[in-house]
């Protein structure tokens, strides 16, 4: 079984990406970290300590669409499931995929994550846990932005796993 933490940046947030590597490293040092870069290489910038992965190097064609359609935070986010699908398809049966946002650093092991994939498919963070008893932001943000918050999402390679990536991805390419 192979378990994979990756994340996605451009290189302003490079810094960051690393700091969750390396608390990865840390606190669940079996799990593989990657790096999916959306943005160019620059000469200038540190890469090593980590596996980075740069958009382009994941064999989808609508990229360059997109690019010319979305902001780079838009890209960044587009990018989530194409990287999920990757992934999973590269390492195959076992494997257990989550994405976590760069700016988000572990303080425990995964195994509590791995325990629920195990039970599951997909794994979400919702962003309200308990209906409000009056309309307040946190309902208001959700109408907005939707129930979950994607900085967060953990897939198993399963026919429902792979299924819902691929449902995922289809509202993008429904976009470009």
């Amino acid at each position: 079984m192979k378990t994979i933490i990756f994340t996605l940046c451009s290189n302003n947030y490079l810094a960051h990406a690393k700091t969750l590597g390396d608390s990865v490293k840390q606190y669940s040092p079996e799990t593989e970290f990657i790096i999916g870069l959306v943005d160019q290489f620059d000469a200038a910038i540190d890469y090593s300590g980590f596996e980075v992965i740069k958009y382009d190097q994941i064999g989808y064609d609508c990229f360059e669409d997109m690019l010319s359609k979305y902001n780079i935070i838009e890209f960044n986010t587009a990018v989530k499931p194409y990287y999920l699908q990757y992934l999973l398809n590269k390492h195959g049966e076992g494997t257990k995929v989550y994405y976590i946002d760069p700016d988000i650093k572990l303080y425990s092991n995964i195994n509590h994550l791995n325990n629920l994939l195990d039970a599951n498919d997909i794994v979400l963070t919702p962003n309200l846990t308990e209906m409000p008893n009056e309309v307040d932001l946190g309902e208001l943000a959700s109408l907005r932005h939707g129930l979950f918050n994607l900085g967060f999402i953990g897939v198993k390679y399963s026919d429902e796993g792979l299924q819902f990536v691929d449902w995922w991805k289809k509202d993008y390419e429904i976009i470009v």
